[in-house]
């Protein structure tokens, strides 16, 4: 079993728009997951052998959304400075 990390990218009605560390975008109804989520949220999911992923084991992984959203900060700043 290994361990995936999906960002949601944006919310479009009903769905989720997730995306994962090599760029695969996947809509996720709302409903399957146990608490709500917004855009920048983190989120972990076990990854079996089976063809189709359980999002209703997803958890929120609040460490990873902190540590990208700092990241994104830092980067936004630098290029601020940067900016004439």
């Amino acid at each position: 079993m290994s361990t995936e990390f999906w960002t949601v990218d944006r919310i479009e009605g009903a769905f989720y728009v997730l995306i994962n560390e090599e760029g695969q975008v996947v809509n996720v109804d709302r409903s399957a997951f146990a608490q709500p989520l917004v855009e920048g949220d983190v989120i972990e999911l076990d990854v079996t052998n089976e063809p189709e992923r359980d999002w209703a084991t997803a958890r929120p992984a609040p460490q990873e959304t902190r540590r990208r959203r700092e990241d994104a900060e830092k980067r936004l700043e630098r290029l601020r400075r940067r900016d004439p």
